[in-house]
Formats: C-alpha cells, sequence, structure tokens
C-alpha cells in the first residue's frame, strides 16, 4: 500500500500510441518514488488509509484487484468490495476507483465516468478483452449545497413558463455539476502532468 497525502500518479502504459518498455515503467515509477517521497507500508488498505488521517485535500487513486480477476500475488478478496464502498461513500478525500464493470459498484457508487474496452494484459500472451470503468468521488464535507424552491404552483403555470422553468433549474443543476468538476480536475490535473 502506497500512501502519498501530497500527491497520487497515474502511470499509463500507452504514450501516442507507442507502448513503453517495462524498463521505462520501472525508470519512471522510480522517478515519481523519488520526486513524490511516498510512504510505503504493509498495513491493510483501511488501516493504511485511516492511519494518514487524510482531509478534503488530498487524493487517493484505489486500484485493487479487479472482482473475479486472477493476476498473480493479489486475490481479488484482498478488498471486500461492500467494505469499500461504504468507505469511499463517506470518505473525506476526493477518490478515484479504477474496476471492471461490476453491479455491486454501479449500486453503491452509481454509474461510473468513464468505461472503456480494453485488452487485459496482466499475464504474456493474454488476449481476454474487459470493461474497465473509473468511478470519482469529492471530499464528503461538513459542507452542503442546498437548493430553495420557490413558492411557485407550477400546476398554474403555462408550458411556455413551465419549460422556462425548468430550463433554469436545468441551468443551475448544469452549473453546479460543471463547478464540482472544475473543483476536481484542478486537484488532480497537476498530478496528471508530472
Amino acid at each position: 500500500m502506497v500512501a502519498d497525502s501530497s500527491a497520487a500518479v497515474l502511470l499509463q502504459t500507452e504514450d501516442a500510441g507507442r507502448q513503453h518498455s517495462y524498463q521505462e515503467n520501472v525508470r519512471l515509477g522510480h522517478r515519481i518514488i523519488t520526486e513524490k517521497n511516498p510512504k510505503i507500508t504493509a498495513l491493510d488498505w483501511v488501516d493504511c488509509l485511516e492511519a494518514e488521517q487524510l482531509g478534503e485535500d488530498d487524493f487517493v487513486f484505489v486500484d485493487g484487484p479487479y472482482i473475479e480477476a486472477n493476476v498473480g500475488p493479489y486475490k481479488p478478496d484482498s478488498i471486500v468490495p461492500t467494505e469499500l464502498i461504504e468507505y469511499l461513500q463517506h470518505a473525506p478525500f476526493c477518490w478515484v476507483l479504477c474496476e471492471s464493470r461490476q453491479p455491486i459498484y454501479i449500486a453503491g457508487l452509481g454509474e461510473p465516468v468513464l468505461e472503456t474496452d480494453v485488452q487485459q494484459r496482466a499475464k504474456p500472451g493474454d488476449t481476454e478483452r474487459r470493461v474497465e470503468c473509473v468511478w470519482v468521488g469529492a471530499a464528503k464535507t461538513s459542507n452542503r449545497c442546498t437548493a430553495t424552491v420557490g413558492q411557485i404552483d407550477y400546476r398554474s403555470l403555462t408550458t411556455e413558463q413551465l419549460l422556462a422553468e425548468l430550463a433554469a433549474s436545468y441551468k443551475d443543476i448544469t452549473a453546479s455539476i460543471n463547478q464540482t468538476s472544475v473543483h476536481i480536475r484542478r486537484k488532480m490535473l497537476p498530478l496528471a502532468s508530472n
């Protein structure tokens, strides 16, 4: 388990259509470790996250063993999905979860923000394809976003007035979603450029 409350890094295995060699990935990993100086521990993932006392300015990237995966040193039951879902639902930090499309994650975290068809590369010569998904979550803080509903009798509105009211509400909701997305992106983009 690697815990770094100041940064997290996503290693990508493809760069402009060219696959990195294993040696290049090891060197990149070494550079990241020396630059970011993460704390490496043998603690269980829950114990590690709780020991770090992460807050709303922290970011956690979860890419554990996938359900029904057989990748060697890790077993799929290393992380209990219900435990992870509950933890992430109440996490005081921003997070990203990668996993295959699984009903348990959809039920607990909603639809993923990204789905992509990939070729499994856990073992040499593997040709199996699967859908990988990404879920994201913002820090759960005491701050709440509220909306005030006006005292409008929607039954008395004309069709045009009702459509205008719906359009205005949609615009406000979209602006709020975009503002939240910008906040999450600003926290994550510096990490992607390293």
